[in-house]
């Protein structure tokens, strides 16, 4: 029986199955047929240099990616796995850059946005951070993680309404990342904030009058207050 000829289209889906299915030599494998073939096929390029990235290859890879980018630099993907790769090699700045690159040709790349706001958390931005996990579930609302992301600062920053709301649209997307919140927890979280706190700064008839944000200002300026206070001898 004749064998078929060879197609670098059939090749490089085949190529594609195997890498999401993880089998990353096999992939390897059928990407660099179709690159003997076509050095320039820049699909192929890109699988490469994923699955490189995936095994942790990074240098090659990265000359790889440096190839891509030479053929077509408009391809957001690409800037995106080099920020991938310098992030996974502790250079958080390059990092930021290329991801910010990919950004820029595509704005609604949801995973640019989200492993943003991963790095700006690490660098201590939380603002920045907040920014782009929102600009995140903006582009892709089923990204669940994003919500969690914005749900734990919420709460840091005692904004439990939102950080609820946050957290339930994340579960309801994914339920293995926890259970649904309900008022009765909330209720139970502004009871422990209240027993943490020292709130006889001011009255307590004061405090029930404040609303939602008033409160929420009130509790950041106790925190930040609290944690400059020095630590006893």
């Amino acid at each position: 029986m004749r064998k078929p000829p060879f197609s670098p289209q059939r090749t490089l889906q085949q190529g594609n199955r195997a890498c999401i299915k993880g089998h990353w030599s096999q992939a390897r494998q059928l990407y660099q047929q179709v690159l003997k073939a076509d050095p320039r096929h820049t699909r192929a390029l890109y699988g490469l240099c994923l699955v490189l990235t995936e095994e942790r290859r990074y240098k090659e890879a990265e000359s790889y990616l440096e190839q891509l980018l030479a053929l077509d630099d408009r391809m957001p993907s690409s800037y995106a796995l080099l920020g991938r790769i310098f992030a996974e090699t502790g250079q958080t700045q390059r990092a930021l850059l290329f991801y910010e690159k990919a950004l820029n040709l595509n704005p609604r790349f949801a995973q640019a946005s989200f492993a943003l706001a991963r790095l700006h958390l690490q660098t201590g931005d939380r603002e920045r951070a907040k920014t782009r996990y929102a600009q995140s579930v903006s582009a892709h609302p089923q990204l669940a993680e994003a919500w969690m992301g914005l749900s734990q600062l919420y709460q840091q920053e005692g904004e439990l309404i939102r950080a609820m709301e946050c957290h339930n649209q994340a579960v309801a997307i994914n339920p293995s990342l926890g259970t649904p919140i309900d008022d009765e927890t909330i209720e139970r979280e502004w009871q422990n904030i209240y027993q943490t706190l020292d709130l006889q700064a001011i009255g307590s008839d004061e405090i029930a009058a404040m609303n939602e944000q008033q409160l929420n200002a009130y509790i950041t300026e106790l925190q930040h207050h609290i944690q400059q206070e020095p630590s006893a001898p």
